[in-house]
C-alpha cells in the first residue's frame, strides 16, 4: 500500500518564478517609470537591413523562429516574441500595405531572427524602430479553416486546420494553444498539435497544423466540435507555455512521460523531437 503525507504550505513562502528578461539585473534601468513601453525594455532591437527586411534581435537570451509569431492577417504589421522562460512580448506597426502578404523567415543567428517581404511596398511606410510595444495579456484568437477529420477509432479523430494566410505561428514543443468554435459562446479547450513542423521550425511554419482529439457525446466542447465538417471554421489561441521543452530533451539521456490527466498527444512531439536527435 502506498503511503503519502499531505505538507501545506503558505503562499508566502512559495518563490516566484523568475523572468529571464524582467529579472536581469542589468535591465532594471531601462524599464521606464511611465506607463510606456519600448522594445529596450524587454532586451529587443528592430531594425531595417534592407527596404524588404525586418530583423529582431533579442539583446538578452535567445531568440529563435519558433519563439516569434509574425501576423500580417490585416493592416497591421505584428509581432509577437515568445522567448523562453519570459513573458510574451507584442509589437505592432500601423501603414503596413498588405497587397502582398509573402514573406520568409530565416534564423540569422541565436539571437537574431529576420523576416523578409516579398514586396518593398510592405514595410514602405512603416518607422520600424517606433513599435506599439505591449504585454500579452488576453488571449488572440486566429480562424482555420479545417482542411480534413480523418477517423482514428470509434471516437477519436485527426483534425487538419489551415492558417490563414499571412501567419506564421509556431507551437514549441510541450506549448499548447486553445480551441473555440466560432458559435458566440465563450467555449474553449486546449490542445496540443501532433504536428512535428509545426513545433520546430527553422523557417516559415507550415500551413497545416494536426490534432489528434477524442469526443466525448458528454462534452460540452468536443460534441460541438464533432459536427464540424471540412471547410469550417475553428479558432485557435496563440501558444501558452514558456518553458523550452526541446532543449531539456536535447541534454537529456533518458526522459520519463506521465501522461496521466494530460494525455499521449502532449508527449507525440517530445518522442518525435528524441527519435530525430538519435537517428
Amino acid at each position: 500500500m502506498l503511503e503519502y503525507n499531505t505538507y501545506r504550505i503558505a503562499a508566502d513562502f512559495v518563490p516566484r518564478a523568475k523572468d529571464a528578461i524582467l529579472d536581469n539585473p542589468s535591465l532594471k534601468s531601462t524599464v521606464p517609470m511611465a506607463n510606456i513601453l519600448t522594445m529596450d525594455s524587454f532586451a529587443l532591437c528592430a531594425s531595417k537591413p534592407d527596404s524588404k527586411t525586418v530583423r529582431i534581435r533579442s539583446n538578452v537570451g535567445k531568440l529563435f523562429v519558433e519563439n516569434l509569431i509574425v501576423d500580417v492577417t490585416s493592416k497591421l504589421l505584428r509581432f509577437v516574441i515568445r522567448r523562453y522562460d519570459s513573458e510574451a512580448i507584442c509589437l505592432v506597426w500601423d501603414n503596413f500595405d498588405w497587397s502582398n502578404r509573402n514573406f520568409l523567415i530565416k534564423q540569422c543567428s541565436p539571437a537574431i531572427v529576420e523576416i523578409q517581404f516579398e514586396s518593398e511596398k510592405s514595410l514602405e511606410s512603416i518607422n520600424i524602430t517606433d513599435p506599439h510595444v505591449s504585454k500579452i495579456e488576453n488571449q488572440k484568437y486566429h480562424s482555420f479553416e479545417i482542411q480534413s477529420i480523418s477517423h482514428v477509432t470509434h471516437n477519436a479523430y485527426v483534425y487538419t486546420l489551415k492558417a490563414p494566410e499571412g501567419l506564421h505561428m509556431p507551437i514549441p514543443i510541450g506549448h499548447h494553444c486553445l480551441m473555440r468554435l466560432p458559435n458566440g459562446l465563450d467555449l474553449y479547450r486546449p490542445f496540443t498539435p501532433i504536428s512535428y513542423k509545426n513545433s520546430v521550425c527553422e523557417e516559415l511554419c507550415p500551413a497545416e497544423y494536426k490534432f489528434f482529439i477524442k469526443i466525448y457525446s458528454e462534452g460540452k466542447f468536443t460534441k460541438d466540435l464533432s459536427t464540424a465538417i471540412e471547410r469550417d471554421t475553428i479558432e485557435l489561441s496563440e501558444p501558452i507555455g514558456r518553458k523550452n521543452i526541446k532543449r531539456l530533451i536535447e541534454i537529456s539521456s533518458n526522459i520519463l512521460l506521465l501522461s496521466a490527466g494530460t494525455g499521449i498527444t502532449p508527449m507525440i512531439n517530445i518522442m518525435e523531437h528524441g527519435r530525430k536527435l538519435r537517428k
